[in-house]
């Protein structure tokens, strides 16, 4: 999970004894100071959510909504730091995104099988994840309705899909007086063949059934692609209407193309709310389940909860255990370089390892196990490939923010001394752990707090920027 269990466990059950700040503060979530308890907004979820987004989501400064909130809209602020922190606080202006509510309140998880076009189990699945067969598919409910829908429009017959998922479809890509359209002569001079090609190409990049997951509304909204456009309404008394229209650039729009658009919608095109994508799009998770890469033990517990109502959740599996031996080069052989009681042993005697270090300090370089040795606690010594690989593994377990896997690897002979590019001790990557559990542990090994990274931080100031008083506290007692 983008979340380690760890957090998920704790961060629920302080959410479930109600402690809701002590459950923001095992997620890294911090709240402003005048909010009020939110017994139903789940930090570890909100977390979970937007650690699995594309990059871009966690840019510092970026603002989600999550809803009004007494006299304004409570909003997640990407903070600055590292750990990354999540802020919230409530704000008068709304801003440009707004997060589905079931990513982070706990009491409307429900809302993702919905969103997916479910009812009493998620579409392609039973209500205890089985995956269904193709003769099981399609049967009564909307969940039917949606594995139809989508069969057809996945074999290239977008028009009956849209009609199966409960669309009235109108089409003006070839009528005049819209503009010019992009479409073939053929289809322009009527061959219905050539038209319906046509329209499955322009529907190609959506599927009908993600209309289905914006909640009806008073009024249209549209979808763009370029050259195209898709407008829906949802008639009083009548089925939900998408029109397929032409969106010519400024310069090819006909005269009197105002008018028609106003005639069709009551307001110009341009003037109708634009749907954001990832509000029609299937959601990610169900997704990654449909193509393998995801499984269900890798969703957050209230996402499994939420898509297999009838299934107990799985615990994400462990973390593989990390190798305790490294086989690298070193002067034409290759050796074995051990990880034992805390510390790396190699197979040279101490005047082989001072010979090497003395070549280096002539103006050589290190190599092979010495490098090893010397690469592991300074980051300006270049490791061979292999112990890289360990360390970023090392320190996939500490950003992970799983204290108890960084203990178990400790217990089997990790030496803790490893610094990360930047210079970074383990001590001074404490705040991606709740608590304080590790500090004695790892002072106890030999680690200096008043070592600094490359930026010239101690722990205790890199824990102070991350506003961690009680790693402060505990690493300057």
């Amino acid at each position: 999970m983008a979340v380690s269990a760890y957090v998920v466990e704790h961060a629920t059950r302080l959410r479930l004894a109600g402690d809701w700040r002590g459950a923001c503060a095992v997620a890294n979530v911090v709240p402003d100071a005048s909010l009020a308890d939110l017994p139903h907004l789940a930090p570890d979820l909100l977390r979970w959510y937007l650690e699995r987004e594309p990059r871009w989501r966690t840019y510092t400064g970026f603002r989600f909504g999550l809803g009004w909130h007494g006299a304004g809209w409570l909003v997640a602020r990407m903070a600055y730091g590292e750990p990354q922190r999540i802020e919230l606080r409530v704000e008068a202006a709304p801003p440009a995104l707004e997060l589905p509510r079931y990513q982070w309140d706990s009491g409307c998880t429900a809302e993702l099988r919905t969103r997916c076009g479910g009812a009493t189990r998620t579409p392609f699945f039973d209500p205890a994840g089985r995956r269904l067969e193709p003769d099981e598919l399609g049967g009564a409910g909307p969940e039917g309705v949606t594995e139809r829908a989508l069969a057809r429009h996945d074999a290239g017959r977008s028009a009956d899909a849209w009609a199966e998922a409960g669309f009235d479809l109108r089409v003006r890509l070839f009528d005049p007086a819209w503009g010019p359209v992009r479409t073939s002569a053929a289809a322009l001079a009527g061959d219905e063949r050539a038209r319906g090609r046509e329209v499955d190409k322009a529907l190609a990049g959506l599927r009908p059934v993600h209309l289905t997951l914006i909640e009806p509304r008073d009024h249209p909204v549209r979808l763009d692609w370029p050259g195209r456009g898709l407008v829906v309404e949802w008639p009083a008394g009548a089925r939900p209407r998408a029109t397929l229209v032409p969106m010519p650039t400024r310069k090819e729009r006909a005269a009197g193309r105002d008018a028609v658009e106003r005639a069709e919608f009551g307001r110009p095109v341009a003037e109708i709310p634009r749907i954001w994508p990832d509000r029609v799009r299937m959601p990610p998770e169900v997704a990654g389940l449909l193509d393998g890469t995801l499984s269900r033990a890798d969703l957050h517990p209230l996402v499994q909860a939420a898509l297999f109502p009838a299934a107990a959740p799985l615990r994400p599996p462990a973390p593989p255990p990390l190798p305790d031996r490294v086989r690298v080069y070193c002067g034409g052989a290759v050796h074995a370089i051990v990880m034992r009681d805390g510390a790396l042993h190699v197979p040279h005697s101490p005047g082989e390892i001072d010979r090497e270090r003395a070549l280096a300090a002539l103006g050589g370089r290190v190599q092979g196990c010495v490098a090893a040795l010397d690469g592991w606690r300074d980051p300006a010594v270049r490791m061979p490939r292999q112990m890289r690989a360990l360390r970023d593994r090392v320190l996939a377990l500490v950003r992970h923010g799983d204290p108890d896997a960084l203990a178990a690897a400790l217990d089997r002979g990790l030496d803790p001394h490893l610094r990360d590019t930047l210079g970074a001790t383990l001590l001074h990557l404490l705040p991606h752990f709740p608590g304080t559990g590790l500090v004695p542990r790892l002072l106890a090994a030999g680690l200096d707090p008043s070592v600094r990274e490359r930026s010239n931080r101690t722990a205790a100031e890199r824990a102070a920027a991350a506003e961690r008083p009680d790693l402060v506290r505990a690493l300057t007692a």
